[in-house]
């Protein structure tokens, strides 16, 4: 079936909707010529529908019309395709060529590539079974040396696995807590053994060299004497020895100048010279035998010196044995309070220390001391009570209220530095009867020189009283927890000085110290510390009074300042109780220690 183009289908349309005539049409009506009768002409008529046949007219009219329009737009259609094609075709076939000739170049190259793509497979393959040889190769030495590795791993892993058992079993090897106070007890009783051998051995080193000195002393003044008076006879003789020399020398030349004389002469010259060589002889005898004597002496002396120097050498030893002694134990202390200080700071509650000298050596005390101290269980015990009471502390030390504080700020330099190191503040509140010498003086003198190699120091102290707190007081609390002092900071030096707080020892106050750190060369902010003197029974009655919750602490400024240390510090007390205190007196430190034991630091990051 051929396609038709528009012009032959426009044809086929006219001729399919061009009208056929009929008898009954419009143009049979009035082009046919005949003569009828009349009645025969209007029945016609009445039976033509006259509207019909004019729409039928009319729509035929259009038809023509729209035919005459599309066949003027058929050939307009037919010019334009005719310039179309007059135009394009010789570019559509120009290119058709020209993409026969890139056809044909793409196909050449396209075998040219084929035939590269072969070589290069060839190539891929040879350089596939070589990567494959080296591959092997290097897996080979590869495993080798993994194998190597994974050897010396082992035997590595083994050694360590064996050190960390002898360290387990080392670790297992160490004594528990009460063993190690025994052990450090009895190590304490060997070292003041030892101290009372080295003193005996200093005393009898000291009486047998002074035995030595005065026997020396006396020996080389009899030989002195002696020698000088030898020395006297000697030089007597001597000069009597010259004069005889002198007589013998004039005797010889006599005898020599009469020997040619007679021979008797010389028999007796002869005897007479055996004589002087005797005498001679004699002498140098009697000169020989203070020298031997004195080389004694010496030799004496050099043996007295020896013993001297071996006793000297044993001391050394001892005293470096003790030394070694004194070292270990201190680094086994350190273990310990370093141990006590994690256990105390897992639990979270105030650190209470304990400065008494109620026989803390002893587990059982003097019948007459109304208190009794377990330094094994680090309680106290109210003997006079009715029914005996236990006071919980975390630490006893002994103390007497005048000795110095060395073992306490041992204990505290720990506390201190794990504070500093995690960057929280930090208080140490002392509490004692009686005031304490040199408190805040001994507190500064041990910060410089323990920390102001590392840290930029300053410090504030101020007394507090029994007073409303107002606009006018010392303090001011700030909203980030911090706590203002109305003092002016100082830097601290290695010069403290001696008077560091005003002392109204007969009211009720509290003396704080406040001192700030800040590590050289850091952008750190301050860590602050305060330490907290509470050194009257009046004070010590209002602090008890707060514990209770007998009287509010914000009645007045010292109950206020109390409050915010104890709420965001973390808080260590120091209780003092002693023999030269009263009974009332230590127990009132004592049931302050039982309440403050309750006292819970805050969160780091409070």
């Amino acid at each position: 079936m051929t396609q038709q183009g528009p012009r032959e289908s426009l044809m086929m349309h006219n001729a399919m909707h061009r009208p056929t005539r009929s008898a009954n049409s419009l143009h049979d009506i009035t082009n046919h010529r005949y003569v009828s009768k009349p009645g025969n002409k209007r029945a016609l008529l009445d039976k033509t529908d006259v509207l019909a046949i004019a729409k039928q007219k009319r729509d035929q009219i259009q038809v023509e019309k729209t035919t005459q329009s599309l066949k003027v737009s058929i050939r307009s259609l037919d010019r334009e395709l005719d310039k179309l094609q007059n135009r394009y075709i010789p570019d559509i076939v120009y290119n058709m060529s020209k993409r026969e000739s890139m056809l044909r170049s793409t196909n050449s190259n396209c075998k040219h590539n084929i035939q590269k793509i072969k070589q290069c497979e060839v190539t891929i393959q040879s350089s596939d079974a070589s990567l494959q040889i080296e591959c092997e190769t290097m897996t080979r030495r590869f495993e080798e040396q993994l194998d190597k590795i994974r050897l010396e791993h082992e035997q590595e892993m083994n050694s360590l696995k064996l050190a960390k058992e002898e360290e387990i079993k080392a670790l297992e090897k160490i004594p528990p807590k009460e063993e190690l106070l025994k052990d450090i007890q009895s190590l304490n009783d060997q070292l003041k053994d030892l101290d009372d051998q080295l003193n005996r051995l200093k005393l009898s080193n000291d009486l047998i060299v002074t035995q030595y000195d005065e026997k020396l002393d006396s020996e080389f003044g009899v030989l002195r004497t002696s020698k000088t008076n030898t020395l006297r006879d000697i030089e007597k003789k001597g000069s009597e020895g010259e004069a005889q020399l002198t007589k013998l020398k004039t005797e010889i030349e006599n005898t020599q100048y009469s020997i040619t004389m007679t021979k008797e002469e010389n028999a007796c010259t002869i005897e007479q010279c055996d004589i002087l060589q005797e005498s001679i002889n004699k002498i140098e005898k009697s000169s020989v035998l203070p020298e031997k004597k004195l080389k004694l002496l010496c030799e004496r002396f050099t043996e007295v010196k020896q013993e001297h120097d071996v006793l000297a050498e044993v001391k050394k030893l001892d005293e470096e044995e003790y030394t070694l002694r004194v070292q270990k134990l201190n680094n086994d202390i350190e273990k310990k309070l370093l141990l006590q200080n994690s256990i105390d700071e897992v639990k979270g509650n105030a650190r209470i220390f304990c400065l008494t000298d109620l026989g803390i050596n002893n587990n059982i005390n003097n019948s007459t001391c109304p208190f009794k101290v377990n330094s094994t269980t680090n309680v106290m015990t109210d003997l006079a009570l009715d029914d005996p009471k236990d006071y919980k502390m975390s630490r006893f030390i002994s103390c007497r209220p005048n000795d110095s504080k060395t073992e306490l700020f041992n204990n505290l330099k720990v506390y201190s530095d794990m504070c500093l190191k995690s960057s929280q503040n930090f208080n140490i509140t002392s509490i004692s009867p009686h005031p304490v010498e040199n408190l805040h003086y001994d507190t500064l003198s041990f910060i410089a020189k323990e920390y102001l190699d590392t840290y930029e120091i300053q410090y504030q102290v101020i007394s507090l009283y029994d007073e409303k707190f107002s606009k006018e007081s010392p303090f001011t609390i700030r909203e980030d927890k911090s706590i203002i002092l109305d003092r002016t900071p100082l830097f601290l030096n290695n010069h403290i000085p001696k008077e560091t707080s005003d002392d109204i020892n007969e009211l009720t106050q509290v003396k704080i110290l406040k001192v700030q750190f800040k590590e050289k060369n850091s952008t750190n902010d301050f860590v602050d510390f305060y330490s907290v003197a509470i050194e009257n029974v009046k004070s010590m009655n209002l602090f008890y009074r707060f514990l209770s919750k007998e009287q509010a602490w914000r009645d007045n400024q010292i109950g206020l300042i109390l409050l915010k240390l104890l709420n965001y510090t973390k808080s260590c007390f120091v209780f003092n109780v002693h023999e030269t205190s009263t009974l009332d007196e230590n127990r009132l430190s004592l049931m302050i220690s039982e309440h403050v034991q309750k006292i819970r630091n805050p969160p780091k990051n409070a």
